[in-house]
């Protein structure tokens, strides 16, 4: 909570009937009881979506799709790299000889926009998207691109939830 009102946080809160969030209600909320409430652990898709857009920062969703990726490909190896921010790539995928087979973008928003770092369509390396806000339909992607929405990511975060600490948290 005293990380919300930060600059690294500013414009964070967005309304989203989707999920039904609104940024008044959570500041209410926040300001009239400022306690925090433990959640219940849930195997509903939706509720985990919701506590990943109002729970989770922009740094944070960068490792956890990375994290994500690994345990979806154990027999790769996917790493975190630069920041949020910054523009770049934000995970990168290496097969057992050290071969680069994929690169991550996480967008917090993400609603088509060109993505400076995306390789050509033709190349064999994956580009994967990974966003949480969006249009519910994927015609936003790129030509030869994976993207992961909001909801493949919720359903990740429950398969995978025993062998993540954040997965656990978020479910």
């Amino acid at each position: 909570r005293k990380s919300l009102f930060g600059r690294s946080q500013l414009g964070r809160i967005h309304p989203n009937d989707d999920l039904k969030l609104d940024p008044y209600e959570v500041l209410d909320t926040l300001l009239e009881d400022p306690t925090f409430r433990p959640q219940q652990h849930t195997s509903n898709v939706h509720e985990v979506e919701k506590r990943l857009v109002e729970g989770v920062s922009p740094l944070v969703f960068e490792h956890l799709v990375v994290a994500l990726m690994q345990l979806e490909n154990p027999d790769e190896t996917w790493i975190q790299v630069g920041g949020s921010g910054d523009g770049g790539c934000d995970g990168l995928g290496y097969d057992v000889h050290g071969n680069l087979i994929g690169a991550i973008q996480c967008k917090w928003e993400y609603w088509g926009d060109e993505l400076p770092f995306m390789l050509p369509a033709d190349s064999a390396v994956r580009r994967i998207i990974a966003a949480l806000l969006h249009p519910n339909c994927c015609d936003i992607v790129p030509i030869g691109a994976e993207f992961l929405s909001r909801q493949r990511i919720a359903e990740l975060v429950l398969k995978h939830h025993a062998n993540l600490p954040l997965a656990l948290t978020l479910r």
